[in-house]
């Protein structure tokens, strides 16, 4: 009985390390900033948008121009659409909880330590308005064609190369899922993903983030 307490004890006194430890680096990793951006300006024309509900960040990218056109990549469903939104992230979270009162245990297990499946969230937009939660970006042609294909390289694709759909209910009308790449863990949630894809594109960017504070604290 002693021994089961000693082991109980460790173990509790690990947990709780593990948890401080991992709660430092988190913070100080989402303090510090890479910006990777170029001195010349003129070029960067590309409007695009970084928006978050509070928890997760998505991407908003102008659906047809000289770089890309998303409606040739995913299909005639975009044809008269003006921007659409890409959001990376757990399939259960994604599917499952369209509210926290939703939450599983399972779905939570499964996120924390990368054991489920992934998604891409499109969704589809008219009008964006900015404000602390959506914020404007100008990319240039080559920074904006190094995020396309970041976020191309997140879709999981057929034999044809075509996105493959999940047909599952959206939110709305207006947003559908994909399959995805990659896994959703503790080390890596759908703001480390978004801010992964402004790294590529060249800007400011925390080294390593869990949520969208160490994201929009660079543009805020």
């Amino acid at each position: 009985m002693k021994k089961v307490f000693t082991y109980g004890k460790w173990f509790t006194f690990c947990f709780l390390g593990f948890i401080i430890l991992y709660i430092v680096l988190f913070t100080i990793l989402s303090t510090i900033t890479i910006d990777n951006r170029k001195i010349v300006k003129a070029d960067h024309n590309i409007p695009i948008y970084l928006s978050t509900n509070g928890v997760h960040t998505d991407f908003i990218l102008p659906v047809s121009n000289s770089v890309v056109n998303w409606e040739q990549e995913l299909g005639e469903q975009y044809k008269d659409i003006v921007w659409l939104g890409f959001g990376w992230g757990d399939r259960g979270f994604y599917i499952d909880t369209p509210e926290w009162k939703d939450l599983k245990a399972g779905t939570a297990i499964n996120a924390l330590f990368g054991l489920g499946q992934s998604a891409m969230h499109v969704t589809q937009y008219k009008n964006i308005r900015t404000d602390k939660d959506c914020i404007m970006l100008y990319l240039s042609n080559s920074e904006y064609d190094l995020l396309v294909n970041y976020i191309k390289q997140s879709f999981n694709r057929d034999i044809a190369n075509k996105p493959i759909e999940v047909h599952a209910a959206g939110y709305s009308t207006y947003d559908r899922f994909y399959e995805a790449v990659g896994n959703y863990s503790m080390f890596y949630t759908c703001n480390s993903w978004a801010n992964q894809g402004l790294k590529k594109a060249g800007q400011p960017a925390a080294l390593w983030t869990l949520t969208d504070w160490g994201i929009f604290r660079n543009y805020r």
